[in-house]
């Protein structure tokens, strides 16, 4: 399995459903997706930049519907910035020390 699939094997596990109804309710389709919020894979280029995105401080489980819909929405990505900042008391250093040139800093998204 390779570390994508596990991570998302791994965050299943732990948050279980869909994170996109706790930011808005909604009838959810198309089983579960990991989707990456602060950087994307069109963002890697590099072998350690790919590995760096799979990381479960940057990951959302979301239903297809809502990856679909609102994964790339602005609101989505400052409300789940609130979530990881909760779960993960680094998720600051983890977007500031990306391996990127343009990096995202919590503070864009609070």
């Amino acid at each position: 399995m390779n570390p994508r699939e596990e991570l998302k094997r791994r965050l299943v596990n732990e948050r279980i459903f869909c994170e996109g109804q706790a930011f808005m309710a909604h009838e959810c389709s198309s089983g579960l997706h990991m989707h990456e919020v602060f950087y994307k894979r069109n963002d890697a280029k590099t072998k350690s930049q790919r590995a760096y995105i799979v990381n479960k401080r940057n990951c959302a489980i979301v239903c297809g519907w809502f990856h679909e819909h609102y994964g790339n929405a602005r609101k989505f990505t400052e409300w789940f910035a609130g979530v990881q900042q909760e779960r993960y008391l680094d998720l600051d250093e983890y977007l500031s020390y990306a391996p990127f040139k343009v990096r995202v800093s919590l503070d864009s998204f609070l």
